[in-house]
C-alpha cells in the first residue's frame, strides 16, 4: 500500500512494534486468550503464483508485517506456548477500506455519477499491484 512507501518507519513501528507490543502485554500479564495475527499475501512479494503457506516470503513493501508478524507470533508460540494463529488474506476489499483500494474508487465514482456529481468513472490500467492499487500514471476516461 502506499503509505507503507510514504511512512515506513511509521508503518514499521505500528505494525511490527504493535505486534511486537501485543504478543509481550499477553505474555507477561499470562493472559488465557486466543490470539489472531492478519497478514496480507503481500507477504509473498515477488513469489511466482500459486502460493500456499510453504511458499517462500520476498515482500517488496515496507510494510514489515508481511514477513515480521508472522515469524514474531510462531517465535512466541515456540518459545512461550502462546494459542496464535496466523492467517493470509489474498482478497480483504471491504467498504471500510480507503478510497486507494480499486473497489473503493468504483463505488464512489459510481455514487458520484449517480448523484451528478460526475460524467465519467476514471481509472488507471488494470496494471496493479496486489492490494488492488492502480497506478495513477496512466488513466483513460470509462463510461
Amino acid at each position: 500500500m502506499r503509505v507503507s512507501f510514504d511512512v515506513p518507519d511509521y508503518t514499521a513501528d505500528t505494525v511490527a512494534m504493535g505486534t511486537l507490543r501485543l504478543l509481550e502485554a499477553v505474555r507477561e500479564t499470562g493472559a488465557n486468550c486466543r490470539l489472531y495475527q492478519a497478514s496480507s499475501s503481500e507477504m509473498f512479494g515477488s513469489s511466482p503464483p500459486p502460493q500456499n503457506e510453504d511458499t517462500l516470503f520476498r515482500p517488496r513493501s515496507p510494510c514489515l508485517r508481511q514477513g515480521v508478524c508472522p515469524q514474531l507470533c510462531q517465535n512466541y508460540r515456540d518459545a512461550y506456548g502462546l494459542f496464535i494463529c496466523c492467517g493470509i488474506l489474498f482478497n480483504h476489499e471491504s467498504p471500510r477500506r480507503g478510497i486507494p483500494f480499486v473497489t473503493r474508487k468504483i463505488t464512489r465514482a459510481a455514487a458520484r455519477i449517480l448523484h451528478g456529481l460526475d460524467k465519467k468513472l476514471f481509472w488507471a490500467t488494470w496494471t496493479r499491484d496486489a492490494t488492488g492499487d492502480l497506478p495513477a500514471t496512466t488513466s483513460r476516461r470509462c463510461g
